[in-house]
């Protein structure tokens, strides 16, 4: 077997060179489709729950025969009866009621403009990473979405299964990248879908928090190249909504300070992984669409130097031959002591972002895709982790509704001891340094949610709070 490129693919001859996008992070880089977050992530919920449960999107233009349908079932005293009926389920339909408190989440349609394309594409990310390999977990609580409290739910879900179609599983394209904060993910999960409680709300939060820090620690481990191990996180520090930012905060040097540099650099991973994935010996299951650095590593390991080697070798030529030519970028004798992967990784970093960073006809000037990459992250962090710190810049703040969401969560059905509380929000992407610690406490004393079992009041527990 060779273990070379396969350059007839990567180079076309008389045609410019462009990569295809890995299915490493949802980002979109069309700015029509890119999701413009308002703090709102109900639309994403809802597709994301109609891939669990297997239903088409809703077409937007049939939310008035649903309406119809429904009215149909009910009998009226009076005209106004009927119209006021009608405005409350336009309104819960269309998700103009914030509260969160429609249970009938399949019925949220996606926007009616291009950026539904990336919402899907968020969704779509969501099931791959934390729901497909533990499908068969969530066939047993499926009809807990279902509130049977809410008359008017259940009425809109007669009427509207009549206009969902049955689907097949989507096709896998992301990658699980942690089992165990997608088993993290999925007892949370499975936690708020008993309780039924403020289901959309929590929901919404626990998506968006999984998401955020998903994407967060890819990015993060990406920024490692060859030491890429996305199971061992990166510790990132949030700062309360309610507190005080400095500069000697660990917020503020293991936060967004750190993540803004690095995330420069992701889309140059993405181009990366894309050559090294144009090869003729790695294998791709049905769950797999690419292999990461550590794949091509642990490959390396066990079939031995030569063929690293080997493939080394072939990508330098590569780079040599056609990608330095065709970006017009200069290569050096200095180039050909590359020798191990990872010094081949580190080459095609320096390269590549210098060639993505900036327009081929102006190297002055910042290329357009380039620019446009980040801002599917920053966007989201400002929508819903965002604290302004005056001159610090942009802060990961954790908004209070989301504390206690994870709090509970990270309790459960018995009181856990404040000691164990932080281990537990940790495990689900959290870290808070100790001022934050101690407004936590603060908190839940307030509300509570500590119990002291000794005089002392050395052992303190969280009390269960969902």
């Amino acid at each position: 077997m060779n273990h070379t490129l396969k350059t007839e693919l990567l180079s076309k001859e008389g045609k410019t060179y462009k990569h295809t996008r890995q299915a490493v992070l949802p980002f979109i880089t069309r700015e029509p489709e890119r999701v413009k977050f308002t703090n709102d992530f109900s639309r994403i919920t809802a597709e994301f729950i109609r891939l669990i449960l297997r239903i088409s999107t809703p077409d937007e233009t049939k939310m008035e025969e649903i309406i119809a349908g429904t009215l149909a079932k009910i009998t009226f005293g009076t005209a106004a009866d009927k119209e006021n009926v009608k405005m409350y389920l336009k309104t819960a339909l269309n998700q103009q009621n914030k509260t969160g408190d429609l249970t009938n989440i399949t019925n949220i349609p996606l926007s009616t403009d291009n950026t539904k394309k990336g919402e899907k594409e968020i969704a779509h990310f969501l099931y791959d990473v934390f729901v497909r390999s533990h499908r068969t977990e969530l066939d047993e609580l499926l009809l807990q979405l279902e509130d049977a409290k809410n008359i008017f739910s259940n009425l809109v879900g007669t009427v509207s299964k009549e206009q969902e179609k049955n689907t097949t599983e989507i096709k896998a394209k992301y990658k699980v990248f942690s089992e165990t904060f997608t088993a993290t993910f999925m007892q949370d999960f499975k936690a708020i879908l008993a309780k039924q409680s403020d289901l959309l709300a929590n929901l919404n939060a626990l998506l968006s928090h999984y998401y955020f820090v998903a994407t967060t620690q890819l990015i993060l481990s990406l920024d490692k190249k060859a030491a890429f191990n996305p199971h061992q996180f990166t510790k990132v520090v949030y700062l309360l909504t309610t507190e005080k930012a400095s500069q000697s905060r660990d917020s503020y040097l293991f936060g967004m300070k750190d993540i803004s540099k690095k995330l420069k650099y992701t889309i140059t991973h993405d181009h990366i992984l894309y050559i090294l994935n144009t090869n003729n010996f790695s294998t791709l299951s049905e769950t797999q669409t690419y292999w990461d650095y550590l794949d091509f590593k642990n490959y390396f390991k066990d079939q031995g130097p030569q063929v690293e080697a080997e493939f080394v070798v072939s990508v330098m030529a590569w780079l040599r031959d056609y990608y330095c030519v065709k970006n017009k970028i200069a290569y050096t004798a200095a180039h050909a002591n590359v020798e191990t992967f990872s010094e081949c990784i580190a080459y095609m970093h320096d390269m590549i972002q210098y060639s993505w960073s900036t327009d081929p006809t102006n190297r002055t000037k910042p290329d357009a895709v380039h620019s446009r990459y980040p801002k599917n992250y920053t966007d989201f962090q400002k929508a819903f982790f965002r604290k302004n710190a005056g001159s610090l810049g942009q802060l990961i703040a954790l908004p209070q509704n989301y504390l206690l969401l994870l709090t509970g969560l990270s309790v459960g059905e018995e009181p856990l001891l404040v000691s164990d509380l932080w281990l537990e929000l940790e495990k689900r992407g959290v870290w808070l340094d100790y001022q934050s610690k101690n407004e936590v406490v603060n908190l839940l004393t307030k509300l509570n949610y500590i119990d002291k079992k000794s005089d002392s009041g050395d052992a303190q527990y969280v009390k269960r709070i969902l």
